[in-house]
């Protein structure tokens, strides 16, 4: 039967079950502790820790650490977070006590009695804070004081640790002679999210990774020849002094590249060690012995690649080795330059500086020395790498346990040794993790061992099977590594009454590379529970239940040996509502019970299922949770296993509900939980079919989509580099149309066969400083809604403002429209004087209304001149082709003026009523300064003065003192006259009239000095006896175009 493999190893590979959780009170060994709400007490309950530190292969050297010293654990706390929804908070902590040391495997035992809450937790443990330099044990003891109800990695971020004083010149772990005299390596892991329950004899399994990472040297080829070179010493430049001691985004800790990226303290932030280099500094420095190899020595805190200043400044401050030897036999040592670089972890082809992360080793294989290095170190740490070739290989802890290289290739496994008991793989098959050069065969085959322990490769065990892709069991199976985790599974037979014990090596060979993994069987017969699918037969770790409710399916539980009875809980915790639980198809009315022992040797099974209400969550998607909590117990020790019971609301959450047209790839980031694959929806789909996408690909809004992109369950948007997205090319909103356009996406979910619909309205966009900004428009404003401070149209979508002056410009450049109102444009009413040039000259005033010339003079001579008077309807600015400009909407009629001088200057002067116009309510950002209504005063004679106004001149009157002004409005005096609204009024626009003489002769009105001959005195004629009013409803008869705008991002993002 061929079974998903690769799925079951995931499952099986996961270290912290969805199990209860831990912590202790203060015990022997941490009895100076005070340990909040420690253990014993009511309302506590006792969990065990299993805890999986990453492996090692044995070395020894005088500061070298052997296996047994970097799996070691002192002392661990246990600090508990209450988890709602995607938010968790400080709750307590607690330390734990010891059972069992580290095994060969690297799994260790503690105990710690964990409080009963009923709510959502994950735990996060810290191994070896005692002995640090910067007393990480009393920083968590001062968290109890300060933190609880803080965000977790607001509290997590202040553990920090430090080098000695020692350390920074000799050396991790270094005392001041250079030995290995020093505290044990720092670790921390997180579990799963979890509930404890009141239940005794539960345990918690959990990843353990290590605060420091790891560089390993190694001399081939002629760099180990000594007639060629003979190295000496390798030296460690450009470290880091302190370290947090929780990396960032901290979720649990399991198998994989989880630590991405360095996370550096903030506050004090690392100092670069050594500070100056000057000939006279004194960094960590490793000898090398006559094997040529530098192994379990050189130890560091996380260092980033420096990302600022040139790049001679970012060369000196890279993390790097400086290699000391003797070159073809000189008396002379020299020295060489040797730097973490080599392939990315994204494709595994691009070559790189690496930043140097925690819990990662970084092999560095020395093959070939050329020439002489540098005369000091100082001068090869300033230089590139010359005359020597160097392969740094880099693997996570976590994954690789034992490993092998030859400076090019590299061949690992993650496990080195299994121990197991009589009934063998009878949860399944068993994983093993593999790791090889990309295009490199490697090739693994099972070999018996003799009662000596040495491996007969002239025998292959029966009992023990390789699974295949295609689950068949074979003795040998090959692959071609691809540089990532490649997994594979075998599985052990049960063992009968004799041996007492048996053995197998799995021998794992590519070209000369070669690691062994150890499999040992004996007749122990320990407490087991196995949960499988009653459906597929296949071993599961959680059972769902459909959004609407009902019934999760049946699963079987298996467990045993004889004489072992078992209990069995349901918790609702994290948004799951249980309701009842069925045992062999008989409902319990309740979510607990308990199965007796039986005599069967082979143990016994029941059939269990639940049932759950509906979701009532109107979110994008929801993960509700519980946990089956089983613990079996008996006269061979006790067991404990926890199922997820999950119920989930299939669905997406997008980062926008847009795509911007800017001729350029549009992004949006998508969250939710669903193994997703997307397609738009079509015209023609039987499933629900829709327009809008066929309509944007014809109409050219973007091109055809068929990227096929696929994304994962993730709660949170993972940024411009994550892989969970969905792009689009764009094309900009000049080149076709400009009204949006809604298509629809489906997300399909590759596993369950789920699918859900998320639209997105295509808008047209455009680039602007450096930003996208998406476009809403063109939308046509009348007269009172550019006057309204601030309009905005009632179908405006939030966050959108109407667009500013250089905006409009810019898009007026893009070919978006001719002309543009922007949210500086204002209509408003205004007076020229034309006929006197090519074009009109705006009547004005001083903005403080005081008198003003219109015109310099007017001609002495005999001739007869005119002009005449308008008023007009004007936008205040609008970004047109050819720059900005105020634009007339209407003119009014004009008022016709002439004069002759008779050897006298006739001045013309105006007054006026001030109206400021602003762009806001507040009145805090002025516009302009109109003049809605002007006061024309005429002068014969005299001269200008732009202080005093016309000097010694003779204001021209009617000869007529019958002749009057308009005794009501008294608006101006003799000589004046009034264009605009009535004076009084405080509407500046609110209407418009104008006043002059009421008794004139016929159409013929003239007024000038009395002096002199009335033929021959100067005067002003007024021509036009009809009225001059302008048309002043306007508000809702004209419009200009417009847009609204809102930033979506800066470029690069």
């Amino acid at each position: 039967m061929k079974q998903n493999i690769l799925k079951t190893f995931r499952r099986l590979c996961v270290p912290a079950l969805v199990l209860f959780s831990f912590f202790s009170s203060c015990t022997d060994e941490l009895s100076s502790e005070v340990v909040p709400g420690g253990g014993g007490k009511g309302g506590e309950t006792e969990v065990t820790l299993k805890l999986q530190v990453p492996s090692v292969a044995a070395a020894g050297k005088t500061r070298a650490v052997n296996a047994e010293e970097e799996s070691l654990i002192n002392d661990l706390y246990v600090l508990a977070f209450k988890k709602e929804g995607n938010a968790e908070t400080f709750d307590y902590y607690v330390a734990a006590r010891k059972i069992d040391d580290p095994d060969k495997n690297g799994n260790a035992e503690w105990t710690a009695n964990l409080k009963v809450t009923g709510y959502a937790q994950t735990f996060v443990m810290i191994a070896n804070a005692q002995e640090t330099n910067s007393r990480v044990n009393e920083q968590i003891g001062a968290l109890a004081g300060t933190s609880v109800g803080q965000k977790k990695m607001e509290v997590l971020a202040r553990l920090t640790e430090t080098l000695d004083e020692n350390e920074k010149e000799k050396g991790f772990r270094a005392d001041n002679t250079g030995a290995a005299n020093h505290h044990p390596f720092t670790m921390y892991g997180q579990t799963a999210e979890t509930t404890i329950g009141s239940a005794t004899g539960t345990s918690l399994s959990v990843s353990m990774h290590r605060i420091m990472a790891r560089v390993q040297v190694l001399f081939t080829g002629n760099a180990a020849e000594d007639a060629t070179f003979k190295p000496e010493s390798v030296s460690l430049y450009n470290f880091n002094d302190r370290a947090r001691v929780i990396p960032d985004d901290l979720d649990e800790t399991k198998k994989g590249e989880y630590e991405k990226e360095p996370t550096l303290p903030e506050n004090p932030k690392p100092v670069l060690l050594p500070v100056t280099v000057d000939g006279k500094e004194k960094v960590p420095t490793y000898p090398v012995g006559d094997d040529k190899k530098i192994e379990h020595e050189i130890y560091l805190f996380e260092t980033a690649q420096p990302t600022e200043g040139s790049d001679t400044e970012k060369h000196l401050k890279r993390p790097c080795l400086i290699v000391k030897g003797k070159y073809q036999g000189a008396d002379e040592s020299c020295y060489y330059r040797v730097d973490f670089y080599g392939k990315g972890t994204t494709d595994n082809k691009t070559e790189k500086y690496w930043d140097v992360i925690r819990n990662h080793t970084y092999n560095v294989t020395l093959s070939g020395v050329t020439g002489a290095g540098h005369n000091t170190a100082e001068e090869a740490l300033k230089a590139k790498k010359a005359n020597i070739t160097a392969t740094v290989v880099r693997w996570n802890d976590q994954d690789i346990a034992d490993i092998d290289f030859d400076g090019t290739h590299v061949l690992g496994i993650g496990t080195m040794k299994y121990e197991l008991g009589r009934k063998g793989s009878k949860d399944g098959p068993l994983p093993q993790t593999v790791k090889a050069s990309k295009g490199l065969k490697w090739t693994a085959q099972l070999y018996a061992t003799d009662e000596n322990g040495n491996v007969d490769v002239n025998t292959q065990p029966d009992w023990i099977d390789f699974i295949d892709e295609q689950g068949s069991k074979v003795k040998v199976l090959s692959k071609t590594g691809n540089d990532d985790l490649q997994d594979l599974g075998f599985e052990v037979q049960q063992i009968g009454p004799t041996p007492a014990e048996r053995r197998a090596v799995m021998r794992f060979t590519a070209k000369n590379l070669q690691v062994d993994a150890l499999v040992a069987q004996d007749q122990s017969e320990p407490v087991y529970i196995i949960v499988k699918s009653k459906k597929t037969g296949e071993i599961i770790t959680e059972a769902e239940f459909d959004e609407s409710g009902g019934d999760c399916e049946d699963m079987i539980i298996e467990f045993g040996p004889a004489q072992t009875e078992l209990s069995w809980k349901a918790y609702s915790s994290n948004g799951i509502n249980l309701i009842n639980a069925a045992v062999n198809g008989t409902p319990q009315g309740k979510l607990d019970g308990i199965v007796s022992a039986n005599d069967n040797e082979d143990g016994q099974s029941i059939e269990w299922k639940a049932s759950a209400g509906a979701i009532q969550s109107a979110s994008d998607f929801v993960n509700a949770a519980g946990v089956l909590t089983l613990i079996a117990k008996g006269p061979k020790g006790v067991q404990s296993k926890a199922i997820k019971l999950v119920q989930r609301k299939y669905g997406v959450r997008l980062n926008t509900n847009m795509i911007v047209r800017t001729g350029d790839t549009e992004t949006i980031q998508v969250a939710g939980n669903m193994n997703w694959v997307v397609e738009p929806v079509r015209t023609n789909d039987l499933d629900g079919g829709d327009p809008g996408y066929d309509q944007a690909v014809a109409e050219g809004y973007i091109r055809e989509y068929n990227k096929a992109e696929t994304g994962f369950p993730t709660d949170e948007f993972d940024g411009s580099w994550g892989l969970n997205h969905v792009s689009f090319e764009t094309l900009t909103s000049t080149e076709t149309g400009q009204q949006p356009i809604e298509i629809k996406l489906r997300f399909t979910d590759k596993e369950k066969n789920k699918s859900i619909i998320k639209a997105l309205t295509i808008v047209p966009g455009f680039i602007y400083n450096n930003a996208v900004y998406a476009l809403w428009g063109p939308v046509d404003l009348t007269v009172s809604q550019y006057n309204e401070y601030e309009y905005k149209p009632a179908n405006l979508p939030a966050n959108y403002y109407r667009i500013d002056q250089s905006q409009a410009q810019q898009l007026v450049i893009d070919g978006y429209a001719t002309e543009l109102g922007h949210d500086r444009t204002k209509v408003i009413k205004r007076y020229v004087v034309t006929g006197m040039g090519a074009t009109d000259h705006p009547i004005e005033a001083n903005t403080d209304g005081t008198t003003k010339k219109l015109l310099d003079h007017r001609s002495p001579g005999q001739d007869y001149h005119s002009f005449m008077i308008k008023a007009q309807w004007i936008y205040t600015g609008t970004a047109k082709e050819f720059g900005w400009g105020a634009r007339v909407i209407v003119d009014g009629r004009a008022a016709n003026f002439g004069y002759k001088g008779y050897g006298y200057q006739i001045y013309t002067t105006t007054t006026s009523y001030v109206e400021p116009i602003y762009k806001d309510a507040a009145k805090t950002d002025l516009i302009c300064i109109a003049h809605p209504s002007v006061n024309v005063t005429f002068y014969a004679g005299g001269t200008w003065n732009i202080v005093n106004g016309c000097i010694n001149g003779y204001l021209m009157t009617t000869p007529n003192p019958t002749i009057s002004w308009d005794a009501s409005q008294k608006l101006g005096g003799a000589g004046a006259w009034w264009f605009g609204f009535d004076r009084t009024t405080t509407d500046a626009q609110s209407k418009t009239v104008h006043y002059y003489p009421y008794d004139w002769y016929a159409n013929n009105v003239q007024w000038g000095p009395n002096f002199g001959s009335i033929t021959t005195r100067p005067y002003v004629q007024f021509h036009d006896m009809a009225t001059i009013a302008i048309y002043d409803d306007i508000k809702n008869v004209y419009t200009l175009p417009t847009y609204y705008l809102k930033k979506i991002k800066d470029l690069g993002q």
